[in-house]
């Protein structure tokens, strides 16, 4: 392996993650799909990926991707969480913060895993 491969990957490994919540929408319809990450930067990769492919868990999103061929649809970082939390805290926070946007936007979830996602008592 090369100098300049092993760098990459130390900086990779080393990178601060951005957690928080995202949304997918289409730009023609307006419909929102929202959902949280623990790695922001690298979710939009992993979700169009797998829309792509015909991988995503998300009905809802999945089949809106297949009607449009997927055209228009677009990845936003709604909310950046405070990555100083300890691990409960973080997850009762994103669920807290999820809630919030889902009805502040009006969104649907993105995934089965965030569909009435509570935070943990």
């Amino acid at each position: 392996m090369n100098s300049t491969r092993r760098a990459a990957m130390a900086a990779y490994r080393e990178r601060r993650q951005r957690r928080g919540v995202f949304a997918v929408r289409h730009e023609a319809s307006g419909a929102v799909w929202l959902g949280t990450s623990p790695d922001l930067d690298m979710a939009a990769n992993r979700i169009f990926f797998s829309l792509r492919s015909g991988g995503w868990a998300g009905r809802d999103l999945a089949e809106a991707w297949r009607a449009q061929g997927g055209e228009g649809f677009r990845f936003e970082v709604v909310e950046v969480l405070d990555d100083d939390l300890a691990p409960l805290a973080r997850e009762r926070l994103a669920a807290a913060r999820l809630a919030h946007w889902m009805v502040e936007l009006g969104a649907r979830p993105a995934s089965p895993a965030q569909r009435g996602r509570q935070p943990p008592i």
